[in-house]
């Protein structure tokens, strides 16, 4: 690797001031509007995930309060035999191998969760 070539540095009305070349100016300038987008994007997927979180926590306290939180009794149907029929949990784990890519909300319909349109 080829060392960082240090900065020029010029005095300036009695402040120390960094002279850049047309090229590390455009260099500086397109790096800062990387960090800036990533930012950005940052921002937008700490809310996601904020807002996933709440819905995590709101559906945990509804199972629970429905009694279905708990562990499969056993008598799911094999998979693809009725999905629909299967225990939540077992539901949420059929989904999990899935759920840490992108995938467009395939996770909640493989839950069975999506809602109808009927409603």
């Amino acid at each position: 690797m080829s060392e960082r070539p240090e900065p020029v540095r010029v005095g300036l009305d009695g402040r120390t001031v960094v002279v850049l070349s047309e090229e590390e100016d455009a260099s500086l300038a397109q790096t800062r509007r990387q960090v800036g987008s990533q930012n950005a994007r940052m921002h937008v997927l700490r809310g996601e995930l904020r807002a996933a979180r709440e819905l995590l926590a709101a559906a945990e306290a509804a199972l629970r309060a429905r009694g279905e939180g708990g562990e499969c009794a056993g008598a799911c149907p094999p998979e693809g035999a009725a999905a629909g029929l299967a225990c939540l949990p077992c539901r949420i784990r059929a989904a999990l191998p899935s759920a840490g890519r992108a995938t467009g909300g395939q996770p909640a319909a493989r839950l069975g969760l999506t809602r109808s349109r009927s409603r």
